[in-house]
């Protein structure tokens, strides 16, 4: 069981709220009059460990936005508030997994309570804001769910992030981009020299309640949901291929399952059990890319779940994509690793070799495409050199 701790040191403009478990570290800034800021964010448990922002790159923790009180200066942002700006830290509860922290701001009267919620062994927490009235009525139009600067610890400056972003439509999801912060338009602004704080912003939105696209990179693996859709007729590797979509998340299950015969209701019953036995330690697991975030027409396309007893690995083979794929495994380089099918659980044509120096997997695949398969990966003790074979 993860241990929950708080701790509030310093006082005045210094003071730090350390709270967070095994797991995770968080710290806030809860200084006096000054809005309250989370300015660390990592591993080393409890957050005395964690790199702390300095003053100057601190972001409020709430931003919210009401008739007759914007923002200043004034631009299309969602920070630069001048509500949150105000807002003071008045105190903080903790009662098992969760810390509440509650502001306020003098001037509109408003209770501001900043909620965050652990999971024992996650290193991942879920937050939201709650606003009440204390007197008076104002009308707001925007509330943020958190916002800080504490990614900054990892890197001087935003020059040293990029963000992954995908274009998402009916039937055509996930169409991944990565590039640099500063090429999407925020422009580098020297606050000392142009003595103007930077007004430029980048905006993602999402226009629809479906989540499949993102899933599981912007998203929780346990709430990333894809469409299986096996058609009866199709052939058993058509219906694997369909089925492979939905084992590592929240499957959404579809296809005329009345007209399937007994044969092919038996791959769809494996699938679905295969898909429970991921969501039995889905809560602790984290998503990876052995091949890199898919493009729209990558022939290879691979996720993996890693989790504390290993990791599980969906490829597909689209068509056109050679028989030989490499996937590199860093995680794994120098010990020994078990590969099996784990859905479905004979290999069918399908074989691997593992290189235990280099960190590769290399899969091989004897049927045509479209082909997929889900493999479960089971690391031993470090080994210097090591060559497993699979057969088909």
């Amino acid at each position: 069981m993860s241990r929950h701790v708080s701790e509030r040191a310093g006082s005045g403009t210094g003071a730090l709220l350390r709270w967070g478990n095994d797991a995770i570290g968080l710290v806030f800034a809860t200084g006096e009059g000054e809005p309250v800021a989370l300015v660390g964010i990592g591993s080393g448990g409890e957050g005395h460990d964690v790199p702390v922002l300095a003053p100057e790159l601190r972001q409020p923790l709430v931003e919210l936005s009401g008739f007759g009180h914007g923002r200043f200066p004034g631009s299309f942002r969602y920070v630069d508030t001048v509500i949150g700006a105000r807002l003071r830290y008045r105190a903080h509860t903790v009662e098992g997994g969760t810390l509440r922290i509650d502001q306020h701001d003098e001037e509109t009267g408003l209770a501001v309570t900043s909620v965050f919620e652990l999971r024992d062994g996650v290193s991942a927490f879920r937050t939201w804001t709650e606003v009440t009235a204390d007197e008076g009525t104002i009308v707001l139009d925007a509330v943020s769910t958190f916002a800080t600067g504490a990614f900054l610890t990892a890197a001087p400056d935003v020059d040293g992030f990029e963000l992954a972003s995908a274009a998402n439509d009916w039937v055509a999801e996930s169409r991944w981009t990565t590039r640099p912060l500063r090429e999407l338009g925020l422009a580098r602004i020297d606050r000392d020299v142009q003595h103007q704080p930077p007004r430029s912003r980048l905006h993602v939105a999402n226009r629809g309640s479906w989540s499949t696209a993102a899933a599981p990179a912007s998203m929780l693996p346990e709430q990333a949901g894809n469409w299986a859709y096996p058609l009866s007729g199709s052939g058993r590797e058509a219906m694997v291929f369909a089925l492979v979509n939905g084992v590592l998340g929240r499957m959404y299950l579809s296809g005329y399952l009345n007209r399937m015969t007994p044969d092919e209701v038996s791959i769809v019953r494996e699938a679905v059990a295969a898909q429970r036995a991921v969501v039995a330690d889905i809560e602790a697991s984290l998503p990876f890319w052995p091949l890199g975030l898919p493009g729209w027409e990558d022939r290879w396309v691979s996720l993996g779940l890693r989790h504390a007893g290993g990791a599980r690995i969906s490829l597909w083979r689209r068509p056109g994509a050679p028989s030989v794929v490499v996937l590199p495994l860093p995680a794994y380089r120098g010990r020994e690793l078990t590969v099996q099918p784990f859905f479905p659980a004979d290999s069918d044509g399908w074989s691997w070799q593992w290189d235990a120096p280099t960190g590769e997997l290399t899969v091989t695949v004897a049927v045509q495409a479209p082909t997929a398969r889900v493999l479960s990966l089971t690391p031993g003790p470090d080994a210097s050199s090591t060559a497993k074979d699979t057969p088909a």
